[in-house]
């Protein structure tokens, strides 16, 4: 899909060199070929030796199935005030794992080995946040490198039609190129904290637009 938009702006005289201002938009609707959710998970304990073992379960089981990565996590002290004095309640540690899949039921099995990387029940509780059809990023850069050509080969082809029209030696003087992206609105489904029998339901899935906003300038002479 490829949309136009133009603007012609020559200044020219038949003896003087001129600049041709031009604007185009090249797009191309994609299919999303992924999931993408992240899971944030947090532990209290009075032992940070503790949370610091259940984190290290939790790291090894979401890791069972290849589709969920993580970063640092975070050990802070608890507090709790009353009548202005400070009581230490322990620690509360903080992770996040990153997940796209293609198979819903690869992240449950994540789900479901999460639950169980403590063996105190509900110790280490899960938020999962929505969940939304993506392109993944090898994906997205061969079509952006697929429309940066496209763009680049239109410049060529352009500077010969001005050429011959204006019959004048033209040349391409400037390309600027700026990546657009837009999102369909998509229902995004939310996974539930419950037990085990919980499924995730994939969302539907809807085209993404990603595309190039391309200026050019022409000079002639």
């Amino acid at each position: 899909m490829k949309k136009m938009i133009f603007l012609l702006l020559a200044g020219f005289s038949l003896s003087n060199a001129f600049e041709v201002h031009k604007s185009n938009e090249f797009t191309k609707e994609i299919e999303p070929n992924v999931m993408s959710t992240s899971i944030a998970a947090s532990v209290e304990d009075k032992s940070k030796a503790q949370i610091q073992k259940i984190f290290k379960k939790a790291i090894e089981e979401s890791k069972s199935e290849n589709i969920c990565t993580n970063g640092s996590y975070r050990i802070s002290p608890n507090y709790r005030y009353v009548e202005q004095k400070r009581l230490f309640l322990g620690y509360r540690g903080d992770i996040v794992f990153e997940c796209e899949f293609e198979d819903t039921k690869k992240f449950d099995t994540v789900i479901s080995k999460l639950d169980k990387a403590s063996n105190e029940k509900d110790k280490l509780k899960l938020t999962i946040n929505p969940i939304q059809w993506i392109v993944d990023k090898k994906r997205r850069k061969q079509i952006k490198d697929e429309l940066e050509l496209e763009a680049l080969y239109y410049a060529k082809n352009y500077k010969s039609f001005l050429s011959n029209v204006y019959a004048k030696e033209c040349a391409i003087k400037e390309v600027s190129l700026n990546t657009s992206q837009r999102f369909v609105d998509q229902e995004r489904v939310y996974m539930m904290q419950s037990d085990a029998k919980s499924r995730t339901t994939a969302p539907i899935k809807k085209n993404h637009t990603i595309g190039y906003n391309a200026s050019y300038k022409f000079e002639c002479n």
